[in-house]
């Protein structure tokens, strides 16, 4: 019994860290890389939370493996986020051929227009086709972009107030957390900076509040079912434990985002991240002590349900997002979203599943 609490602890523990070591090392990584990083740690969280869902916690709830010693049911289970991945890639492919037939149509129209175009060394004129066929003249305006490309800059920005940077570089992980809203920002319609004042309401205070109830709800749930699974094996606590890390750690750091763009100090976002976390210890210990009176079952179904809403209604939205946005600038583009998408989700689904495959042949 004491080995269930040390190791809870223990996982708890780094979860909760996990975020941290994040922020710590923001700072050292370019742009680029950074957003390249976060996508496949979002695809690895859908994957690490599918399969935790069903080939765990669902099968756990349904009591599968008393009746299967041989875990076959696992290779049902297989199927099941096949189905799932197998729909993502065709809606992703038809979107990608749709794009690409975007792009060549308006690369043709360029080429109709630049046939129509006239100009003198002193200005230039551009016709241009309206909906009813006739042809309109104007000036046209070449933008001048520096004459160079664009350096690519680090994570933080060289002022601790402007975090729009921040912000920009965690958009993915910020919608994957929050479900497709917008967010609060930094300025106002009058760009007024909002400060944080101790006792009075604020921007930051609301956003704090919801940051705190919101996601100490989601960790005190993270907790119950962490704690029921090392109730019910060693094995399967790591396996739940592996699965919450690979989703807290792009949704912290998205949390970690909002709080900044809302005006928080360094310091400040760090403490109410922490304080957010903390119920995912409470939870810990009330999934332990519930799993003492038969009640792992309900704590499973739950959990399972939780980890496949999140993965499949927050999260893929979010995958498809981005892979179309990168899909409308170049193919090549999109496909390397898209590997770096099927990165995450392999690496999660053969953990989760080589984890219930295989866990009756470690023992602790």
């Amino acid at each position: 019994m004491e080995g269930l609490w040390g190791y809870g602890f223990l996982l708890v523990t780094i979860i909760s860290c996990s975020s941290l070591v994040g922020v710590s090392l923001m700072p050292f990584m370019a742009k680029d890389f950074y957003k390249h990083l976060l996508t496949v740690m979002i695809g690895l969280a859908v994957g690490s939370l599918t399969g935790s869902a069903v080939f765990h916690l669902l099968p756990q709830a349904l009591r599968l493996a008393e009746h299967d010693p041989d875990h076959e049911y696992l290779n049902i289970s297989l199927y099941i986020v096949g189905g799932i991945w197998l729909f993502f890639m065709v809606e992703r492919i038809l979107k990608f051929i749709m794009d690409y037939k975007e792009r060549k149509g308006k690369s043709w129209k360029r080429e109709k227009m630049s046939s129509v175009l006239s100009s003198t060394p002193e200005t230039s004129t551009i016709a241009v086709m309206t909906e009813n066929g006739n042809l309109m003249k104007g000036p046209l305006v070449e933008a001048n972009g520096g004459g160079g490309e664009q350096r690519n800059s680090l994570i933080f920005p060289s002022t601790p107030r402007d975090t729009g940077v921040i912000y920009e570089c965690q958009e993915q992980a910020i919608k994957a957390s929050f479900g497709h809203q917008e967010k609060p920002r930094l300025s106002s319609c009058h760009d007024h900076p909002v400060t944080f004042e101790q006792g009075k309401d604020s921007v930051i205070a609301t956003v704090a509040w919801m940051i705190i109830f919101g996601d100490g709800l989601h960790n005190f749930i993270d907790g119950l079912s962490i704690g029921a699974a090392f109730n019910e094996s060693i094995w399967t606590g790591v396996s739940i434990s592996l699965a919450v890390l690979c989703e807290e750690l792009p949704h912290e750091l998205g949390d970690f985002a909002v709080l900044l763009n809302a005006g928080m100090s360094m310091r400040q976002a760090v403490t109410y991240n922490f304080l957010s976390a903390c119920t995912c210890y409470i939870g810990m210990a009330v999934g332990i002590l519930l799993g003492e009176i038969e009640a792992s079952i309900y704590i499973f179904a739950l959990a399972g349900g939780m980890f496949l809403y999140i993965s499949l209604v927050d999260m893929v939205p979010e995958m498809n997002e981005i892979a179309q946005e990168t899909s409308k600038v170049s193919v090549r583009k999109g496909i390397i979203t898209l590997f770096l998408q099927n990165m995450g989700l392999f690496a999660g689904i053969t953990a989760l599943y080589l984890l219930a495959k295989y866990q009756d042949r470690f023992q602790f």
